[in-house]
């Protein structure tokens, strides 16, 4: 087991811990030609690779299409709700101003600015807002849950006319769950006032599943006058049937308090 801690303006604890069979190097060499007999050597488990499951027709015509799953979203490390988006090939999600301001998009070195050009839809629902004081297109993420994803399903380029006017260099569909497999609770903490607490549960209820999500999150940012953002979203899903043959009647709720430090 090793520990680090490191002290100053920011703080980091790091503990790993570590296990193996030791191999003492000088007696190697007098093992028996026959390793398979050696009760020195060690036996290394199995490492299963795989390919995306997901079925593309349909769904992407070209290579600039695709379809993000769920396990592939939860292995990619993110800072904020926004970075969701990076894994769509090519799509870079910054931020500059903290707190609950939109992200910085870019797609293929292209300065999206906050979502212009680029249509992002949540369960169907545009998140594009046509009209806006920071500019056309602004896209706000931070109402998305991302552990309560399905899928982010993507397509670059233009010639997509059905997912509406902003949509000239690409749409991405983000799809929530209709259940989750067991209820969890998940806290954070860290630094710069940072806490976050995310929970969902997806009960039967009248022969379908009711999946409901909440998070809420507080940050005050590097700041000297602290952004003392306060951010809370609640999900609610009730799922009937199937894909085929089924519908759900769902709801999103978002509320964002916050205080910008570089802009007047």
């Amino acid at each position: 087991m090793r520990c680090m801690c490191s002290s100053g303006r920011s703080w980091l604890v790091s503990c790993v811990v570590a296990a193996g069979v030791g191999l003492a190097g000088p007696s190697w060499a007098h093992e028996p030609a026959d390793l398979a007999e050696s009760p020195t050597v060690a036996v290394l488990p199995k490492v299963r690779v795989t390919a995306p499951a997901t079925e593309l027709p349909g769904l992407a015509a070209a290579a600039s299409g695709g379809v993000v799953s769920a396990e592939a979203l939860a292995r990619r490390p993110r800072l904020r709700s926004g970075e969701i988006l990076e894994a769509v090939p090519g799509l870079i999600v910054t931020q500059h101003a903290g707190g609950g301001k939109a992200n910085q998009y870019f797609l293929r070195g292209w300065n999206l600015d906050h979502g212009t050009d680029f249509a992002t839809l949540l369960d169907g629902i545009p998140l594009n807002l046509a009209s806006h004081g920071h500019g056309q297109g602004y896209t706000d993420l931070n109402l998305v849950i991302p552990e309560l994803l399905e899928e982010v399903r993507y397509h670059k380029g233009t010639g997509h006319a059905d997912s509406g006017d902003f949509a000239s260099a690409g749409t991405a569909h983000l799809v929530t769950r209709t259940s989750v497999q067991r209820p969890f609770a998940q806290l954070e903490a860290g630094m710069y006032g940072y806490g976050r607490l995310v929970a969902a549960a997806s009960p039967h209820l009248a022969g379908g599943h009711l999946l409901v999500g909440g998070e809420l999150l507080h940050y005050d940012g590097p700041w000297l006058r602290p952004d003392d953002y306060l951010r809370g979203n609640l999900v609610l899903r009730w799922n009937r049937g199937s894909d085929q043959n089924g519908w759900t009647l769902g709801l999103h709720s978002h509320s964002g308090k916050w205080q910008s430090s570089d802009q007047v």
